[in-house]
């Protein structure tokens, strides 16, 4: 009788286990397949975001094309989207819709559906999945001028305070100041202002946030920011220099011949001396002042500034550069250092030709001349932190770049019409 009730108490103890155990895997396999249901929905999200992202740059695309209508525009990213979406696994039926704007270049794609669950752990109702992108075409026209608005760390701006260097930012014109780039994209990624009397006149004009004035066709406010085209490109000498101050003037009457290479002295020309640069890569560790009736010259050649030199092309210096021809900085004339926070400045009315691109990225070019700059050149590119213009300079963004003789670095100038995601 003892082992009989001992093996019947057992019994009963063992089965008493087995209850409490299957009790408590409710909850848990509830939370299992909860778990598995928010995993499903989150690879369903993502599927259907890559399918409106490929979808809208599709459209975007089909800007390019000047047959082709808002419908068709439309029903091609539609198409696309739902054809990219049906080739993955998912659970949820999808309808897309699209909007496309010739005025911004852009097409938005939407995807939404509901998904229902088949444990019915998320309610009855569902789950609502969506997604949405934006594609716009960045300049149907090629881009010659862009405002970076980079933006230092504040630790930077404290620093650049106390050299007393400013960190203006944006794209303004003041006085009777104009830029004519009538084959070519001008962009802010911050704010264009045309105050008083100025005006910009180009093939097409776009800002990030906002423009106002007298700007010539109506801007695009809104836009993509466009990154800086050349961020990854090495300007670095490979040996830095250890450079000794000094300074090397050239008085009415002389000139001088600079050979490329390493340059540590400070450059001042003065009255009608000429400073003229031999073809190749010129890096100049101080800066150069020109002065009175001056001149710079220079065929095949890119100037290399470091972090704490400028140039300042005044009186009426007379300035014709043309960029390198070959090589890795081939189209380049002006470059900074990467931590290059100066203000570059042309006050000159005779500041005749600048063939190339001017990269500035984090440095400001301030024109306060009265007088046409840079008209002789078949083309030109501007890349800076800000772009500050003056009194009355006529500022000509040329781009003929078929013939000049010196290539457009890629990112810039012709081709660089291709759609991107926005933000």
């Amino acid at each position: 009788m003892k082992f009989a009730w001992a093996f019947s108490f057992f019994k009963y103890q063992r089965g008493n286990v087995a209850v409490i155990t299957g009790l408590a895997m409710v909850p848990i396999l509830a939370g299992v397949s909860v778990a598995v249901e928010m995993t499903g929905i989150s690879a369903e999200r993502t599927r259907l975001q890559a399918a409106v992202d490929a979808a809208a740059l599709a459209g975007s695309n089909e800007m390019q094309i000047p047959t082709r209508s808002l419908g068709g525009i439309e029903a091609t990213a539609k198409d696309f989207a739902q054809n990219v979406y049906s080739q993955t696994t998912n659970l949820t039926p999808v309808s897309f819709t699209a909007k496309a704007d010739r005025m911004t270049g852009s097409v938005t794609v939407t995807g939404s559906g509901t998904r229902t669950s088949g444990l019915n752990v998320l309610g009855k109702k569902g789950t609502r999945i969506e997604a949405k992108a934006t594609a716009e075409l960045l300049g149907s026209m090629p881009l010659c001028v862009l405002q970076t608005n980079f933006q230092p760390s504040k630790g930077r701006v404290r620093l650049l305070a106390k050299r007393g260097i400013s960190q203006v930012s944006g794209f303004t014109l003041q006085d009777q100041a104009v830029i004519k780039a009538p084959g070519c994209m001008v962009q802010s990624n911050d704010t264009i202002i045309a105050n008083n009397s100025s005006t910009i006149e180009a093939a097409q004009v776009a800002a990030v946030k906002s423009a106002t004035g007298t700007i010539s066709p109506t801007p695009n406010v809104g836009a993509l920011p466009i990154a800086d085209p050349f961020v990854r490109l090495n300007m670095n000498p490979k040996v830095r220099p250890t450079c000794t101050p000094s300074t090397t003037t050239v008085a009415a009457g002389e000139t001088l011949n600079l050979p490329a290479g390493t340059h540590c002295e400070k450059f001042v020309i003065e009255g009608n001396g000429v400073l003229r640069l031999g073809a190749g890569e010129h890096y100049f560790y101080d800066n150069i002042i020109l002065s009175q009736d001056s001149a710079l010259e220079g065929s095949d050649v890119v100037l290399f500034f470091n972090s704490d030199n400028r140039f300042d092309f005044g009186g009426n210096a007379r300035v014709e550069l043309s960029a390198r021809k070959t090589g890795r900085f081939a189209g380049f004339l002006i470059v900074t250092h990467k931590d290059n926070y100066q203000s570059f400045t042309i006050s000159s009315n005779n500041v005749r030709e600048l063939l190339g691109t001017i990269y500035i990225p984090r440095a400001e070019l301030i024109i306060s001349s009265t007088g046409d700059v840079a008209q002789e050149s078949a083309w030109s590119v501007i890349v800076a932190r800000a772009i500050t213009l003056s009194k009355s300079p006529v500022l000509f963004i040329n781009s003929s770049y078929v013939g000049s003789g010196v290539p457009v670095p890629t990112g810039m100038g012709p081709g660089t019409n291709s759609p991107r995601l926005k933000d």
